[in-house]
């Protein structure tokens, strides 16, 4: 056997392992039989208290209308977003362009919290000042963040960054000659968007809003922060409550809850394939094309005006919040002689530097095995002609049909369950780095795929005529090659270890806390101060990634180097 079809043979069942496994035992999990039945090895008890429990009915009636609610808007406020910015002569749009994808790194648990802190009913700072400033007697209000309200605020504030990203290209490469066409045969403004901007437009809208809506769906963080307070539950905080919030863990609930979720997302992705599926929206060819921005006149002043409201509330206020919150008594009345430091000395409590140090520990290792790993894989995708390669690269996408948090219900079965390794696997370092390995092998692939395929095969050609192995090639030629896509990869790894708490909070133990855990654990027991000054750090090594990211950026277009498409990048 060559060495090319060994090494593909190999990823195929490797891979497959790692994204199936997981999943295998869900399903076998979901048939398990009640706590004390051992007469049955199969039952369908699970499903039958998962579609038959009134608060699990509720909760999947929930995700779904919120989801889509969410989704709705933040495509409505990315579009405007993206218009704005990539479209029109508004003053500072590069600025701009810089504030979202600030927001794209920013990790949401310290946003959650910051938001927390100036919206609660009754001791919000924002809802404090108000109220004093009415002269209310009204002991709450006016806002409520842990309501249906604040839920759909924080997700469209927070995804319109994101999705920004996604349709700020489709804008760039629109031919405004089409629009000025429209116009000069008599279509008004209206007319033109409906004719022609908006169909032109519609891949990349339909793409933002079937991503957004998957997320949305499979969200857990806002609703755990949010929706707790407020007895909201979706599907995931269902099943997390099934699991923790229970005297006795009620796994086979959970699990069949998590096969019913599944089975969901995958239905949604086919739709949302289906939907882009055989459409042709070409409007960039050979000829040259004209992308002129639109003269908005004194009305350019007004957007400016908008944006830098919406930079603020995305921005300033939040972080503004958590940096204030870290060096007061209370956060519920701010004042000049309650200024303190000792909310920063919890950075020198043992377990928060234990969760720092195992924090960078998953990151670092599991971001370099992740790294490699999707980097052969992606040569093996677009480099051979192995007839397993199509496998190979179906089963890189499993894991985007499994959401984060049900991932971790996965591995959490598969630990108690499943093949008894020598190690022992529940709570351990490496169950959430193979848990994170999981969790990127979807991004990484599609990075590294569009970046090797702009590599040219002629060096590789020529140092094979020269005697050299394909081990030798790919180590001295195409990983060279691929260093500033590797690097932000590498990088882009590392940021989602650090703000992930879905994927590890049922996985996690004593020797594995983590940031995000630790960061949970202080805001659930009412240290609100020690959780703004962790979500500081947290936010510290987001941007630091962040920064990384666009130097190594600049450094690749140097070289000849483009990101995979969706990768954000400064215009």
């Amino acid at each position: 056997m060559r060495l090319s079809q060994a090494l593909t043979l190999a990823l195929v069942v490797l891979v497959g392992f790692l994204v199936l496994y997981p999943l295998f035992m869900l399903v076998l999990g979901s048939f398990s039989p009640p706590r004390g039945v051992t007469d049955v090895t199969f039952s369908l008890e699970g499903y039958r208290t998962a579609l038959t429990d009134a608060d699990a009915q509720k909760a999947i009636g929930t995700t779904l209308w919120l989801s889509l609610v969410r989704a709705v808007l933040a495509v409505a406020l990315a579009l405007v977003l993206a218009w704005a910015i990539s479209r029109t002569n508004m003053p500072a749009r590069r600025f701009f362009h810089s504030v979202m994808l600030v927001s794209f790194f920013l990790p949401l648990l310290p946003q959650l919290v910051a938001w927390s802190l100036l919206l609660s009913p009754r001791t919000g700072t924002l809802n404090v000042w108000l109220r004093a400033l009415v002269r209310s007697d009204a002991t709450s209000g006016p806002f409520n963040i842990y309501s249906f309200e604040g839920i759909i605020f924080l997700g469209v504030l927070g995804w319109s960054g994101f999705l920004y990203l996604f349709i700020a290209p489709a804008f760039d490469a629109v031919d405004s000659s089409l629009e000025e066409a429209a116009r000069m045969s008599g279509a008004n403004s209206f007319r033109t968007i409906v004719r022609i901007s908006a169909p032109l437009l519609m891949p990349a809208v339909l793409g933002a809003f079937g991503l957004a809506f998957i997320r949305m769906f499979e969200s857990f963080e806002t609703e755990l922060f949010l929706g707790g307070p407020a007895h909201i539950y979706v599907f995931t905080t269902q099943i997390y409550a099934y699991i923790s919030q229970e005297l006795t863990p009620r796994y086979p609930p959970a699990i069949a809850l998590s096969t019913i979720f599944i089975l969901l997302t995958f239905v949604f992705i086919v739709v949302q394939n289906r939907l882009l599926g055989n459409r042709s929206f070409v409007t960039v060819s050979g000829k040259n094309y004209k992308r002129a921005p639109a003269e908005l006149g004194p009305w350019r002043w007004v957007l400016f005006a908008l944006l830098v409201g919406y930079s603020v509330i995305h921005l300033v206020l939040p972080l503004g919040m958590l940096a204030l919150g870290s060096v007061q008594r209370t956060t519920v009345e701010f004042r000049a002689d309650a200024f303190t430091l000792d909310h920063w000395k919890t950075l020198l409590n043992p377990d928060v530097w234990n969760a720092v140090k195992n924090t960078l520990l998953v990151g670092v290792v599991a971001s370099t095995v992740a790294i490699f790993f999707v980097s052969i894989i992606s040569y093996v995708i677009v480099r051979t002609r192995s007839r397993l390669r199509g496998a190979l690269d179906i089963l890189t996408w499993v894991p985007y049909m499994v959401p984060s948090f049900v991932l971790g219900v996965g591995l959490l079965w598969a630990a108690l369950k499943g093949i008894q390794f020598p190690i022992v696997l529940y709570g351990s370092l490496l169950l959430l780095i193979i848990a994170f390995v999981i969790r990127v092998l979807p991004l990484g692939t599609r990075l590294m795929n569009g970046t090797m395929v702009q590599l040219s095969t002629e060096l590789e050609e020529a140092a094979r005529i020269s005697g050299a192995s394909w081990t030798s090639t790919f180590r001295r030629i195409v990983l060279p090659l691929l260093s500033p896509a590797l690097g932000v990869g590498w990088l882009m790894f590392m940021v989602t270890v650090i703000r992930d708490l879905s994927t590890v909070i049922l996985i996690y133990g004593p020797a594995s806390t983590m940031l995000s855990v630790v960061f949970y654990a202080h805001w659930k027991s009412g240290t609100a101060e020690d959780a703004a000054v962790i979500g500081l750090l947290m936010t510290f090594l987001g941007m630091a990634m962040a920064a990384a990211i666009l130097v190594l950026q600049r450094l690749g277009r140097g070289r000849g180097a483009t990101l995979v498409e969706g990768t954000p990048r400064v215009a």
